[in-house]
């Protein structure tokens, strides 16, 4: 007799404990709802060998490692896509177009004060006015210029803090790494490293390409780029901005070999440094030179007021340092709007040099320089349309992602209130059989 009591007190003191594991992983996902990237958790029970009770076997993650690793990829892709789409678009507010002061319009009123000097060829006021429009016209293409190249020193910036943050997230990894393996494996100490971990994964994720592997005995996390292992076990390798010979450093692996490049923020930010923002400035150049080797042609067979010929009226090699003559700024006389010498009512190089707005010396001869900046400023524009679209559509993609898994993870308050009293009050039957068989044994005692 009493030793069936006891076996019924082990099995229902063992079911109190099952219980109370319970309450305590309902407790902890009300507590973790709202947090991001908490996993719901959830009690494993098994079968006592020795009296078929009730046992813990471990609180487990309620996960799908397939949505997991799609999210892990999409984030790659996503923080490229937007990283991408902010560069292109700040870009596009250098050119301020189409506003008051901008390249397009100060280029139209350079061309009009060519118009004003061919009808007024001896009028200083024309000539003055001219001069002052050529140099807003000037002052436009260098702003536009140093304002790119100003960004190109900020992305590097970007990419540089992007490296950090890197490193410090391997770091954090890596001192995970080494939590889970000091804690017992399916614990509710250890799902939350391991959401921790994953958290800290998907942000990893953001800033470069990465293929994680888990052990499956310890928990750790082993982190490869580029097929080159960044993170392993308690070992976080360092990445640093090393100079390559060029006006920028780019990341590489402690060993100096270069940082694999393929997606993710960093490679976003040294892509529009390099390539983006470079084919911009490249551009601008060319139409400055295309503008100036035009202009220069016309205006260096002409004559000025005084006589004067064979002048520039353009100086430079391109965008970021085109200015006019200063020779024409001092003297406005100078400005060789006639085709004869000593012929002060010819105008007829100056309106050569006006028509030069309506021919194609752009681009090889094949567009005017208004046709050149527009093509410029239109496949700017179509991508940063297609940079949004894509930005977007990754945009939807994750959004869609994460609702599948808070399907598969996430905390329903709803489920957890009703899986607390159902645990309350199996834990008071439970409580209340131990009670019971405890006054039994003792009135056995008393009665022997």
């Amino acid at each position: 007799m009493m030793s069936s009591l006891a076996t019924v007190l082990n099995t229902a003191s063992r079911a109190l404990a099952a219980q109370q594991e319970a309450l305590q992983v309902t407790a902890q996902n009300v507590s973790g709802a709202n947090m991001p990237g908490y996993s719901r958790q959830r009690v494993l029970y098994g079968q006592s060998v020795a009296d078929g009770g009730v046992v813990v076997m471990g609180v487990a993650r309620a996960t799908n490692p397939v949505l997991d690793r799609q999210l892990l990829q999409l984030s790659t892709s996503s923080s490229q896509a937007g990283t991408k789409q902010q560069s292109l678009e700040y870009i596009q507010t250098i050119f301020s177009e189409p506003s008051a002061g901008s390249l397009s319009g100060l280029l139209d009123e350079f061309w009009a004060g060519w118009q004003q000097v061919s009808n007024t060829p001896t009028s200083q006021a024309a000539r003055v006015g001219l001069l002052q429009k050529a140099t807003a016209l000037t002052d436009i293409f260098q702003r536009v210029a140093r304002d790119i190249t100003s960004y190109r020193t900020s992305l590097h910036d970007q990419a540089s803090q992007a490296v950090n943050q890197l490193n410090d997230l391997s770091e954090q990894i890596a001192n995970i790494n080494v939590d889970l393996a000091r804690v017992q494996k399916e614990t509710i100490q250890a799902n939350g490293l391991r959401d921790l971990r994953d958290e800290k994964l998907r942000q990893l994720a953001g800033l470069a390409a990465i293929t994680v592997q888990e052990d499956p005995l310890s928990g750790a996390s082993t982190v490869l780029v580029g097929g080159r292992i960044l993170i392993s076990g308690e070992q976080a390798e360092k990445v640093s901005m090393i100079p390559t010979g060029g006006t920028f450093a780019n990341p590489a692996w402690p060993d100096g070999t270069p940082f694999s490049l393929g997606a993710g923020a960093i490679a976003a930010y040294v892509d529009a440094r390099d390539n983006l923002t470079v084919q911009q400035v490249e551009e601008l150049d060319q139409l400055a030179e295309d503008l100036a080797t035009a202009l220069n042609a016309v205006h260096a067979g002409g004559y000025g007021l005084d006589g004067s010929t064979g002048q520039d009226f353009f100086l430079g090699s391109g965008a970021g340092d085109l200015r006019v003559n200063p020779a024409l700024l001092s003297n406005p006389s100078a400005i060789a709007a006639a085709q004869e010498a000593d012929a002060p009512g010819d105008s007829r190089n100056a309106l050569a040099i006006y028509n030069l707005a309506h021919q194609a010396v752009a681009k090889s001869g094949t567009l005017t320089i208004a046709e050149a900046y527009q093509t410029q400023l239109s496949s700017l524009g179509t991508a940063v349309v297609g940079a949004r679209d894509t930005a977007r559509q990754q945009e939807l993609v994750q959004e869609h992602l994460h609702a599948l898994r808070q399907d598969v993870s996430g905390v329903s308050l709803d489920e957890e209130m009703v899986a607390l009293v159902r645990y309350q009050n199996a834990y008071s039957v439970t409580a209340r059989l131990i009670d019971s068989v405890n006054q039994i044994m003792d009135y056995l005692v008393r009665t022997v």
